[in-house]
């Protein structure tokens, strides 16, 4: 659910909140490494203010099994999401469909030939 809303830019603070109690009961180190780096990365590009006690949950249940994680997807999702600028825009998409730069110096040599 929280994937599909980060996925429309959906954001709805009253429906987080309320997820959040059974999402904390129902996270613990059982829980698939694949789901909970999901869950971090929806969160994350939702910038929902109730992720910080999600986010504590996730390290809890993640740490201990950090060197069992073979998936690299998994993996991959868990550094963005916990890379993931506070106040990060939940989609990087300008007008016209263009996407933004991940670096700067992307945007700077993206901007130079619109100069001349």
């Amino acid at each position: 659910l929280l994937n599909g809303f980060a996925k429309l830019s959906v954001r709805d603070e009253m429906l987080t909140a309320s997820l959040v109690p059974p999402l904390l009961r129902r996270l613990s180190e059982k829980t698939r490494p694949d789901d909970l780096a999901l869950l971090a990365l929806s969160l994350a590009r939702l910038n929902d203010p109730a992720r910080a006690p999600i986010f504590d949950q996730v390290v809890a249940a993640t740490i201990p099994r950090m060197h069992k994680i073979q998936d690299g997807h998994s993996l991959s999702l868990l550094a963005c999401a916990f890379t993931r600028p506070l106040g990060a825009p939940s989609d990087r998409m300008l007008e016209g469909g263009h996407s933004l730069p991940l670096f700067r110096d992307e945007q700077e040599a993206n901007e130079a030939p619109n100069m001349q």
